[in-house]
C-alpha cells in the first residue's frame, strides 16, 4: 500500500508540473506615443494606436498607424501619417516576466503634407513607402496589460516630398532625397481575447 501512495505521490507532482498554465496567444489594442527624429527636419511627436495577432508563442504582429507632426522655425509645418504592420519575434521564453524583449521588422505607408502656416496655399504632399526594423521590450503589469517600449529605424523607399524653398521664403526649388529616420514609441496595451 505504500508503495500505491508512493506511485500516486509521484504522479501527482509530475501532473501538476506538467499542467502548468500553456503560453497564450492575445489579440489586443492600444494606444501609442512616438518621438520621430528625422534625418532632415529634425524633432517629430506623434500619437496613434495599434492592434495586435499573436501567430505563435515566438511570434507576434503589430498594425499601427500615427500621426506625426514636425515643425519647423520658418512657421513650416510637416504633417505624417503612417499605417502599416510589423512582426515581432521574441528569442527568449520570458512571456509570464515583467520583461519580455522582442525584435521587430515590417513595412508602412507613408503620406506626408508639407505646408506653410501663414500661407496655406504654399503646400506640397507626397504618398510613401517604407521598411522598418529594430528591438523593442514589453513591460508586463498584468497578465493582460502591458507597456511596451521600441525603437526602430524608418527607411522610406521613395524619396522625400519635394519642396519649394519658396516656403521659408526663398525663390530656389529643392528636391528631396532619400528619408530615413529613427521611430521610438511608448505603447500601453490590453489584451482582451485569448486565441
Amino acid at each position: 500500500m505504500r508503495y500505491v501512495f508512493s506511485l500516486l505521490f509521484v504522479c501527482f507532482i509530475f501532473q501538476s508540473y506538467a499542467q502548468k498554465s500553456p503560453k497564450q496567444k492575445w489579440i489586443s489594442i492600444g494606444a501609442r506615443s512616438t518621438i520621430n527624429t528625422f534625418n532632415s527636419e529634425g524633432l517629430g511627436l506623434g500619437t496613434g494606436g495599434q492592434f495586435r495577432i499573436q501567430l505563435h508563442e515566438k511570434i507576434n504582429t503589430e498594425w499601427f498607424a500615427d500621426f506625426i507632426v514636425v515643425d519647423y522655425d520658418q512657421g513650416i509645418q510637416s504633417n505624417y501619417i503612417h499605417i502599416g504592420w510589423s512582426m515581432m519575434f521574441y528569442p527568449f521564453n520570458t512571456s509570464e516576466k515583467l520583461i519580455h524583449p522582442y525584435i521587430l521588422a515590417g513595412h508602412c505607408f507613408d503620406y506626408n503634407y508639407k505646408t506653410k502656416l501663414h500661407n496655406l496655399e504654399l503646400n506640397t504632399e507626397r504618398l510613401s513607402a517604407a521598411l522598418q526594423a529594430g528591438i523593442g521590450t514589453h513591460l508586463n503589469i498584468t497578465e493582460r496589460v502591458d507597456l511596451s517600449l521600441s525603437t526602430q529605424y524608418m527607411f522610406h523607399v521613395t524619396e522625400a516630398a519635394h519642396i519649394h524653398q519658396n516656403l521659408a521664403g526663398d525663390n530656389d526649388h529643392e528636391h528631396g532625397g532619400i528619408e530615413s529616420h529613427l521611430m521610438t514609441t511608448l505603447s500601453a496595451n490590453f489584451k482582451f481575447f485569448r486565441i
